[in-house]
C-alpha cells in the first residue's frame, strides 16, 4: 500500500505555487499591485479555500447520512479504502457507513462487528537509518518496512480496511459509544 495522500498533497502544492508565482510574475509584467498583494496573501488564501472545500464535503456527507440513512454521525474522518479510494468514514448509532466520492456506499451495522482497532500495514518499502555512536566512528544501522496506520473492522471473516489520518481517534469515538471510554483513566505513574 502506498501513501495515497501523496499525489493529493502534491496536487494542492501544485496549485499553491502556480497561484504564488503566477500573481507574482503576472503582477510585476503588468505593474498591478493588486495581483501582488494577491500573491503576498496566497499562503492564507489557497489553503483557506482547500479546507472550506474539505469541510463542504464532510458536512454533504454527513447531510447524506442523515437524510438517506436517518442516522445522526458521531464522528466522521476523511479515509483511504483500497479498493474504492478517498471517502468519508463515518461513526453512527447504528453502524459504521463508509460514503466513498465514487462508488458504493459501505453500511456496516455495529452488531455484527466482530473487532476493530488500528494497526499498521506494511507499503513494501523500506528505510534505513544510521545513527553514530558518540565521537567513536562507529555507526549502527537498521532498516526496517515503512509502515502506515490503518483502521479496520472485522465482520465475521471479512476485514475492512482503511488509511486515515485520525484512525486513533475513530478508535476512541467507537470505545466511547459502546461505553468503554478509557480516557478518564489515570496512570499510577
Amino acid at each position: 500500500m502506498n501513501n495515497p495522500y501523496l499525489p493529493r498533497f502534491l496536487k494542492r502544492l501544485g496549485v499553491f505555487l502556480v497561484c504564488f508565482f503566477g500573481s507574482l510574475f503576472l503582477g510585476s509584467g503588468l505593474d498591478s499591485t493588486l495581483l501582488i498583494m494577491f500573491s503576498i496573501f496566497t499562503p492564507i488564501i489557497v489553503p483557506a479555500y482547500f479546507y472550506m472545500k474539505d469541510n463542504k464535503e464532510k458536512n454533504a456527507c454527513i447531510e447524506m447520512i442523515r437524510r438517506e440513512r436517518n442516522q445522526n454521525s458521531k464522528f466522521t474522518v476523511l479515509a483511504y479504502h483500497n479498493d474504492l479510494e478517498f471517502g468519508y468514514l463515518s461513526l453512527t448509532d447504528k453502524s459504521f457507513t463508509f460514503v466513498p466520492k465514487k462508488g458504493e456506499i459501505i453500511d456496516i451495522p455495529l452488531e455484527s462487528v466482530t473487532n476493530y482497532g488500528f494497526k499498521g500495514v506494511g507499503t513494501g518499502e523500506y528505510a534505513t537509518t544510521t545513527s553514530n555512536f558518540g565521537n567513536t566512528g562507529m555507526q549502527f544501522s537498521s532498516t526496517r518496512e515503512v509502515k502506515v496506520p490503518v483502521f479496520y473492522v472485522t465482520v465475521g471473516e471479512k476485514t475492512y480496511e482503511w488509511l486515515a489520518h485520525k484512525h486513533s481517534k475513530m478508535f476512541d469515538a467507537v470505545q466511547k459509544s459502546e461505553g468503554k471510554d478509557r480516557s478518564k483513566l489515570k496512570s499510577n505513574y
